[in-house]
């Protein structure tokens, strides 16, 4: 059978081994009688390995062996069972969830069990999560300890017990159900052109010492597909992305970050198109050096102020139980401290007001406490974050702050979204539409570039926003979530696919003004896909196994206890890299 281009792998268990030669050896629990379970994407085809098979070797072409993230180690290696080796990967990357994902090139001699360009994500099968034999060469260990880029969280499963009741002000609204179509499916990526080499030399590209394998100038590394070129390289890659080299390959972000959802032949953002410097931790891009840090202020809507958990039962009112999350666990206050820590900042007591939401208005019970202040406000739009009624920007920004080295974290659009898709059940037209997402569009970046304008900052200032997540998981069911009735999510629009593609574009936006205005954004959509109300749906694209966690709470718009722990850590590794 043919090879594809690149074969995802994502093991939900397992111990993994590194031999002296970076060779990765994944020791699976497998017999006839029990072998191992295995599901396919994006089809969500579930298998099994053949019963009596006992080792498989598998060889990629020109994979750099990059090894991202942290494992936790065990003394021993099963006995028996299955052997995966995987020869010339270009990387194993640990997850937050613990799951490890790994991307090969090209490999050759597949055997007939496996589909090609689908993504194959090995189950749990009752053992415990993946980790490293302690036995692993250093080698192998080294890289892993220089890239620490993140600590996965040390629990992510939310509550048991959700506490009752619910608030609905300040939703995010209607956030449209086509948002699911706009996720991960970066359009296929032309093959690369040969041209000369650029240092000049006869010797292989960037094997030549004349060569600047490791400058970010444009020049560098004519984007040979040799094997020679700098994919073989220990120095970074020529444009200073962590997320792997792409002068090589026709790898997409898709296929690099999120290889267990994407799908190059579903309609989708294509991020690619503007160049983003990727964040090795792949939560996010990398275009800011962050330090300094003298002040932080947190902008946008309801998901940024927290919508919190209330200890009376309304039910009978007609709210859900059990949405809402405790305040100590908003992602704003995880950060606090995370943040005051970091850079030596004041931060608010405990139990300072700042940390706790007035229910009345939608926003912080004090708007500043030390060197933190709050002006995102439940139900808030992009309009809101320059213009008037809020002007959150300069009613949190004031000039007498200015001076100060300043971090600006923000979530926002998904109530400007509840607005479009308003307007398309209505029955506007496309044109419409657009003018509607364009709109949204420029609120937004003229709210980045007036934070960014020369001067306004003179020590410093730095931005990071997230995209818009949805919360069915690519599935369009919105009564997956008991409270969707009550979120306004009923009627569908009549046109979806017009809708999808005026969402796509802004999707496309939010990339372009992080690249335009070097600011970085956080992939909310496609990290929580998976993590929504059809988690535990194998036949939902994004389906990633079972006892995937769930991170929105019942008011199926917001993140609930572990959702806030996922976005504090996607913020933190872009603040870190």
């Amino acid at each position: 059978m043919d090879s594809p281009a690149s074969l995802p792998l994502v093991f939900e268990s397992g111990v993994f081994v590194f031999d002296e030669d970076g060779a990765l050896h994944v020791h699976l629990a497998h017999s006839a009688d029990d072998p191992h379970p295995m599901v396919t994407h994006p089809e969500g085809r579930d298998s099994h390995l053949p019963g009596d098979l006992g080792a498989l070797e598998l060889t990629g072409q020109g994979g750099k062996g990059e090894v991202r993230g942290h494992f936790p180690q065990v003394p021993a290696l099963p006995e028996g069972g299955f052997v995966l080796t995987i020869r010339n990967y270009d990387f194993v990357q640990v997850e937050g969830s613990g799951d490890v994902s790994v991307l090969v090139r090209d490999p050759a001699e597949l055997p007939t069990w496996f589909d090609a360009g689908k993504v194959h994500r090995f189950a749990r099968d009752g053992s415990a999560s993946p980790a490293l034999w302690e036995g692993s060469r250093d080698p192998a260990r080294e890289q892993i300890d220089a890239k620490k880029a993140w600590t996965p969280p040390s629990d992510s499963t939310p509550p048991t017990s959700p506490s009752p009741g619910t608030p609905t002000t300040g939703c995010l609204g209607m956030i449209l159900l086509v948002l699911l179509m706009a996720f991960a499916g970066c359009p296929s990526t032309p093959d690369p052109v040969i041209v000369a080499d650029d240092d000049d030399t006869t010797a292989n590209d960037d094997d030549a010492t004349a060569d600047d394998d490791d400058s970010t100038e444009p020049a560098d590394d004519d984007d040979s597909t040799e094997p020679a070129d700098d994919d073989d390289s220990a120095g970074d890659d020529d444009d200073d992305s962590a997320a792997g080299d792409d002068d090589d390959s026709s790898l997409t972000i898709g296929d690099i970050c999120f290889p267990a959802i994407n799908d190059p032949n579903v309609p989708g953002p294509d991020y690619d198109q503007y160049s983003p410097t990727v964040g090795s931790h792949c939560f996010g891009t990398n275009h800011q050096n962050i330090t300094g840090v003298e002040r932080v202020v947190f902008i946008g809507d309801s998901v940024t102020v927290g919508v919190p958990n209330f200890t009376i039962d309304l039910s009978s009112w007609g709210f859900p139980a059990g949405a809402g999350t405790p305040e100590t666990a908003f992602y704003r206050n995880l950060l606090v401290d995370q943040l005051a820590s970091q850079f030596f900042l004041n931060a608010p007591g405990q139990f300072a007001l700042f940390r706790y939401v007035d229910l009345i208005n939608g926003v912080a019970l004090a708007q500043t406490d030390g060197d933190f202040s709050s002006c995102a406000k439940w139900g808030a739009r992009n309009d809101d974050i320059l213009m008037p009624p809020q002007q959150q920007l300069e009613v949190c920004l004031p000039e007498a702050e200015r001076s100060k080295n300043t971090l600006v974290i923000m979530t926002s659009g998904g109530n400007d979204l509840a607005s479009l898709t308003e307007s398309a059940i209505a029955g506007a037209d496309q044109s419409a539409l657009q003018a509607e997402a364009d709109d949204l569009v420029a609120n937004l970046e003229a709210a980045v570039q007036w934070i960014k304008a020369p001067g306004r900052f003179p020590n410093g200032v730095h931005v990071i926003y997230g995209n818009m997540y949805e919360f069915t998981d690519g599935t369009g069911d919105t009564a997956s979530c008991p409270a969707a009735a009550l979120a306004g999510f009923g009627t569908p629009p009549p046109d979806p696919d017009m809708l999808a593609e005026v969402v796509i574009g802004i999707q496309e936006e939010y990339m372009r003004i992080a690249v335009a205005n070097g600011v970085d954004m956080i992939w909310m959509l496609e990290h929580f896909c998976g993590h929504g109300w059809k988690n535990d749906d194998p036949t939902a694209r994004c389906y990633l196994g079972p006892n995937t966690p769930r991170w929105f709470d019942l008011s199926c718009t917001h993140p609930n206890e572990a959702g806030h722990a996922q976005l504090a850590t996607m913020f933190m590794s872009v603040v870190n890299e």
